[in-house]
């Protein structure tokens, strides 16, 4: 038997990034969720850095980063 587990139904942290007028790289486009700023350090630094990497592998857990457990528009699958 198969054990099933809960998560996010978000991929926007591997598949796109935010932006803001001010440099700050965010992981959503709902929560200001800052990884770094393109003003201080090169965009692939920020993409492929641990923080980008962590909060991707907490996002794929059963436990989620705060932020994201009440996402509005994001929600919880089987898998």
């Amino acid at each position: 038997m198969k054990i099933k587990r809960r998560v996010k139904n978000c991929r926007d942290p591997w598949n796109s990034v935010y932006i803001t007028l001010e440099g700050n790289v965010q992981v959503c486009c709902m929560r200001p969720i800052i990884m770094g700023n393109i003003h201080q350090q090169d965009f692939r630094d920020i993409w492929d850095g641990p923080a980008y990497n962590e909060f991707r592998q907490k996002l794929a857990s059963q436990d989620p980063p705060k932020q994201c457990r009440q996402c509005p528009i994001r929600n919880w699958i089987e898998i």
